[in-house]
C-alpha cells in the first residue's frame, strides 16, 4: 500500500492551532473589555504565530506550483478564502461607523494592499485591523514565488 502525498495528508492538529492563534488574537484586543489585566505573555504574538504556521500548511499543502494554471488557481483559491469576508466586513463598517470616505485609502483597502503603503492612515484605515489581512494577501501572492525549486 504506497503512502498518500503530503498534499494529501490532513495536519488537522497544526491546522486547529491555528485556532489558538486566532483566540490569542482575539482575548488580545479584548482584554479592555474581559477586564483583564496583563497575563503574563504577549497574546499579540499570535499573529506571527498564525502567519508561520500557515505558511508551514500551505507548503505541505501546495508543496509544488509548476505551471500558470496552478498558480492561477491557488491565488484565485486565496482570494477566495479571504476577499469575501473582508469586502463584507468593510461594507458593514460603513453601515456602523461613521467613516470619513478617502477615495485612494478605500480602493487600497478593498484590494488588500493598504497594510503595504506605509503611512497609518492607509494600514489602520477603515477595519484596522484587516492590516493582517492585507498582509496574508501579500505572502498569497509571494508564495508562488517563495517555492520555485523548493
Amino acid at each position: 500500500m504506497s503512502q498518500a502525498p503530503a498534499s494529501e495528508t490532513r495536519l488537522d492538529q497544526l491546522t486547529a492551532l491555528r485556532f489558538f492563534a486566532a483566540l490569542m488574537i482575539v482575548v488580545h484586543h479584548s482584554k479592555a473589555v474581559l477586564g483583564l489585566g496583563s497575563l503574563g505573555m504577549n497574546l499579540g504574538q499570535g499573529v506571527s504565530f498564525f502567519f508561520v504556521l500557515s505558511g508551514f500548511i500551505l507548503t505541505y499543502v501546495y508543496p509544488r506550483l509548476d505551471t500558470l494554471r496552478d498558480n492561477g488557481r491557488f491565488l484565485r483559491a486565496r482570494v477566495a478564502r479571504i476577499w469575501p469576508a473582508h469586502a463584507a466586513s468593510f461594507l458593514l463598517g460603513f453601515v456602523l461607523v461613521p467613516y470619513t470616505w478617502e477615495p485612494a485609502t478605500a480602493i487600497a483597502n478593498l484590494l488588500l494592499v493598504h497594510a503595504w503603503i506605509p503611512q497609518s492612515a492607509y494600514y489602520f484605515s477603515y477595519n484596522s485591523v484587516s492590516w493582517s489581512v492585507s498582509t496574508e494577501a501579500f505572502f498569497y501572492l509571494a508564495f508562488p514565488l517563495l517555492i520555485v525549486g523548493w
